[in-house]
């Protein structure tokens, strides 16, 4: 499995998929209005916007929900716990932990956001946790891996000024 994630054809394709799922959002747009339920962590807020949407935008924003913001965590995690992973083997799977936890807790999120757009907002609490932490996570997986790799690149050019 470490193979697979570490493979820069993977990592490459986590990248085009996270890109390219990130901007079919400012397709939707448009039709689901702004701001996105993915954006809105309070109960309150979730539930007032909730309110103000019309039928049209409730299904544009399920339909978001359900395809591409369910697929864009599955690229997030793949592409950052792929770069950490390849950059620090040793560590491997515990440099993953945030990436696949703010996948994970998206994912989760989702679910309520998709119950909530149907009608059944008894869950919509929940955002108060899932959407800061997901934030929280990628934030924290993102900035691991930057540092991740300035390591890898440092280590690298001493090598290199070493040899000449």
């Amino acid at each position: 499995m470490r193979r697979v994630l570490t493979s820069w054809s993977v990592i490459i394709l986590s990248a085009v998929a996270f890109l390219a799922i990130g901007y079919s959002f400012s397709i939707y747009a448009p039709q689901t209005g702004e701001p996105i339920l993915d954006m809105i962590a309070s109960r309150a807020d979730v539930l007032a916007r909730l309110d103000a949407m019309d039928a049209d935008q409730k299904a544009a924003h399920f339909q978001m929900t359900l395809l591409p913001d369910t697929l864009y965590p599955i690229a997030y995690a793949l592409l950052l716990a792929g770069l950490a992973m390849r950059a620090f083997p040793e560590a491997g799977w515990w440099l993953a932990i945030p990436a696949f936890a703010a996948g994970g807790i998206d994912i989760i999120e989702n679910i309520v956001q998709l119950m909530a757009l149907q009608g059944s907002v008894g869950l919509v609490g929940l955002k108060a946790v899932l959407t800061p932490a997901k934030f929280i996570l990628f934030v924290c997986s993102a900035l691991m891996v930057l540092v991740c790799w300035l390591l890898v690149g440092t280590k690298a050019l001493r090598r290199r000024m070493k040899g000449t």
